[in-house]
C-alpha cells in the first residue's frame, strides 16, 4: 500500500513541522524535541512499512495514538485549542487512514475477495 506509506511520511513531516512552529512562534524548546522527534520516527516508520508493513504501520498506529493522548493532556492543561486540536485531528485521521488500509485494501479485503 504505498499510498499509506506516503501518508504516514506526510503525517510525519506535518508533526515535525508542528514542532519546529511551536518553537518559532513561542519559543517552545520542548515543542522542537517532541515534534522533531515524533515526526522523524514516523518518516522512519514510513519507509519502513513499504517493506515491513505490519511493524511499520503497526507502530505508526502506536505513536499517533501516543500523540493523541498526550495533546489531549495538554488541552486539559491549558484549555488552549492549538495545537492540540490540529494533532488529536491529524492523529485521528492517520488512524482511520490505517484502518482503511488494514480493513479495505489490505489482508481482510483480500481474503474477502477469495
Amino acid at each position: 500500500m504505498p499510498w499509506l506509506s506516503t501518508a504516514v511520511i506526510v503525517y510525519g513531516v506535518a508533526v515535525a513541522a508542528g514542532g519546529i512552529m511551536g518553537f518559532a512562534m513561542k519559543g517552545s524548546v520542548p515543542s522542537l524535541i517532541s515534534g522533531s522527534i515524533s515526526g522523524i520516527v514516523l518518516i522512519i516508520l514510513g519507509f519502513l512499512a513499504r517493506s515491513n508493513p505490519k511493524v511499520g504501520y503497526g507502530l505508526t498506529a502506536l505513536v499517533a495514538l501516543g500523540l493523541i493522548g498526550l495533546f489531549i493532556y495538554r488541552f486539559i492543561q491549558t484549555k488552549s485549542p492549538m495545537p492540540a486540536f490540529g494533532v488529536i485531528g491529524l492523529s485521528v485521521l492517520m488512524l482511520i487512514l490505517l484502518a482503511v488500509g488494514h480493513f479495505f485494501t489490505g489482508s481482510a479485503a483480500n481474503a474477502a475477495g477469495q
